[in-house]
């Protein structure tokens, strides 16, 4: 049986993606490249007495970029910066499947490696440096 990249959720999150937008004076933000395919991705992030409180991004990328993206702010909304840069992709089992898609691993990852630039005060990051 053939194995589907696209699991139910990140389907979902792509077509309805969550956090989709701008911040306004916002804290931190950077911008990602995954420069194989060419995703780009920015995050505005709000950060407040060492807590995540607002995370928006501005996709121009593949559906499992902008499913990431929009699953990360779901889960680190509300935690410490210093949760909030330790999540990894294993967090989020709709990704269990790009093991066998391993071209695909960086268009997941992008999200997680520009949340962690912006939190580090680096204006942009690429998929190249992982």
């Amino acid at each position: 049986m053939r194995k589907t990249l696209y699991h139910p959720e990140i389907i979902e999150h792509s077509k309805n993606p969550h956090h989709v937008g701008t911040i306004d004076h916002c804290t931190h933000s950077a911008e990602g490249y995954n420069q194989i395919c060419g995703d780009y991705i920015k995050v505005d992030l709000n950060v407040e007495d060492g807590t995540l409180v607002d995370f928006k991004f501005t996709p121009e990328c593949c559906a499992i970029t902008k499913a990431a993206a929009s699953m990360l702010g779901n889960k680190i909304i509300g935690k410490p910066i210093s949760e909030a840069k330790t999540i990894e992709l294993d967090a989020f089992s709709a990704f269990d499947v790009l093991k066998d898609f391993p071209a695909r691993i960086k268009c997941a990852t992008l999200p997680l490696a520009t949340v962690r630039a912006a939190l580090e005060n680096k204006k942009e990051t690429t998929t190249d440096d992982d």
